[in-house]
């Protein structure tokens, strides 16, 4: 066999051996799986109660690894984020934790109204009792009781409530000042007096809220 053939055939080997052994290195390569990528995100642990300080988080929170698709819009991620911090709603149990579950500015502004010595106080609601979905946080409402029984009355007992709060289920109202928030629950800025009021007239009777309009702080005629 002549030199130069040889040649050849000693180049075309290698070149084969070289192209055998990247084929199976890219083969390898694909068949080793993704590293896929989370972001840390709190999680409730119990139900969180909506505009009180959160001054334990560590025992209210633990942290997940999600996929950045899974996780929530301006998802929070580090414990220490949410001490002293309020939130606008109320937080069941197992709910992913966004920035926008914490209170706003404005809602900041509404915490600044409650007075000292009160307190917190969640009432449940319908729709018809929430005066049709129009009782929103920082509105001012007179409290209405229906009492049961044969001889059915009733009367306004509380005048000029703050609403904190309310368990919101947005209506899709086209105007912010028109839109109805529908909820089941209403949390009210009240004096532990007021709160016990509350929390009995709710066993007696059947609640209703009259929103008043703003700036008016009138007491009205029983």
């Amino acid at each position: 066999m002549k030199p130069k053939t040889m040649i050849l055939m000693v180049v075309a080997v290698v070149c084969g051996l070289g192209a055998s052994y990247m084929t199976s290195k890219i083969l390898a390569r694909n068949k080793e799986p993704e590293e896929q990528t989370t972001i840390p995100v709190l999680f409730a642990k119990t139900r969180i109660p909506a505009w009180q300080p959160i001054k334990e988080p560590e025992k209210l929170f633990e942290v997940r690894q999600l996929p950045p698709e899974a996780a929530p819009p301006k998802p929070l991620g580090n414990i220490e984020e949410l001490k002293d911090q309020q939130f606008s709603k109320f937080i069941d149990p197992g709910r992913a934790i966004s920035q926008e579950d914490l209170l706003t500015k404005e809602q900041r502004e509404i915490a600044l109204q409650i007075q000292a010595g009160q307190r917190a106080i969640a009432i449940k609601v319908d729709a018809e009792i929430a005066a049709a979905g129009f009782a929103l946080p920082g509105k001012r409402v007179d409290i209405m009781v229906t009492l049961r029984g044969n001889e059915a009355s009733a009367e306004i007992f509380l005048q000029n409530m703050l609403v904190l709060a309310v368990d919101q289920i947005d209506q899709g109202g086209k105007q912010p000042e028109t839109k109805a928030i529908l909820g089941q629950t209403v949390l009210l800025a009240a004096t532990p007096e007021e709160a016990t009021r509350l929390t009995l007239a709710s066993a007696l009777g059947t609640l209703r809220l009259l929103v008043k309009r703003p700036g008016d702080d009138r007491s009205s005629s029983p």
